[in-house]
């Protein structure tokens, strides 16, 4: 490296010795862009790896997304202490999508996104927050990265911290058990707890049909295929795109049989019943 307008001299004094280091100026940036970034260490020194642009969500999200959206982005304070989000439910349910989301929001207010897919310790957690400042910490699939009981309860401290401002932690998770109590029950850790409950609610799948503009004929079957609790909002939006070109529910019943997605209460015996009363309502 050359001494030149664009570098300038570091200099650190010991007790017997000074050390001397040019520094190239060239790359220099006043804020971490935004951008999702993961994170590492290397002989010490914290190492952010861009990892996208931004999460790919869909343009439309049904059911509670955008009022769970509005509460934690009014919430959120990039000059206030830290936003602790805990989100929980089966794979599908949609925590990840709102998570995801979240993330997308932030890199719009110039914010960068760290995911947190190794389970760094206290110290090393502290230490990113200290050197990025302002960010959201993605903590996907929580109970799998820290797998180990022990270590997760370590973490506490981290996310009763006050001393790092603007900080949004989003924590999701399969079981609800796996979670730390002490995370679980503490307020001022995690301001928000989400739980994603199993399929998909009536009202929601209102949402969907009359935003697909679903033909009536097929939702007497398509309300009693959400009582299945294996039935999520990602297999509950293929089925209703399934419709597209059937004539009738009987046929979308015979077309799920054949897909892999669950199948319809009963099957065919109580697929007939609801067949038979929409005749009889015409």
């Amino acid at each position: 490296m050359t001494n030149n307008s664009k570098s300038r001299r570091l200099i650190n004094s010991r007790d017997d010795y000074i050390t001397i280091q040019l520094i190239d100026e060239t790359n220099l940036v006043d804020h971490i862009p935004p951008c999702v970034y993961r994170v590492d260490f290397e002989e010490g020194k914290m190492v952010l790896i861009k990892d996208r642009a931004k999460f790919t969500v869909p343009p439309k999200v049904f059911g509670k997304h955008n009022l769970y959206m509005k509460a934690i982005t009014e919430k959120y304070d990039p000059l206030g202490k830290m936003l602790g989000v805990m989100l929980f439910g089966k794979p599908g349910s949609g925590k990840s999508l709102l998570a995801e989301s979240l993330g997308n929001w932030m890199l719009t207010q110039d914010i960068p996104v760290i995911l947190i897919n190794k389970s760094f310790t206290d110290q090393a957690l502290d230490t990113i927050a200290s050197l990025v400042g302002p960010c959201m910490f993605f903590f996907d699939e929580f109970e799998k990265v820290y797998s180990d009981k022990e270590h997760r309860d370590q973490l506490l401290p981290f996310f009763s911290s006050t001393k790092h401002l603007g900080i949004l932690s989003v924590i999701t998770g399969n079981d609800r058990e796996a979670l730390p109590s002490p995370l679980l029950d503490r307020p001022q850790r995690f301001y928000f707890r989400i739980p994603y409950q199993h399929g998909v609610d009536k009202a929601a799948a209102d949402e969907v049909l009359t935003f697909m503009k679903i033909d009536e004929k097929f939702h007497e079957a398509l309300h009693v295929y959400i009582k299945n609790e294996e039935v999520n909002m990602d297999v509950f939006l293929n089925v209703v795109r399934m419709t597209a070109g059937l004539s009738g529910p009987d046929d979308l019943i015979e077309l799920v049989s054949i897909l892999n997605v669950p199948d319809f209460p009963a099957k065919k015996s109580y697929a007939n019943q609801v067949i038979n009363q929409i005749e009889l309502n015409g």
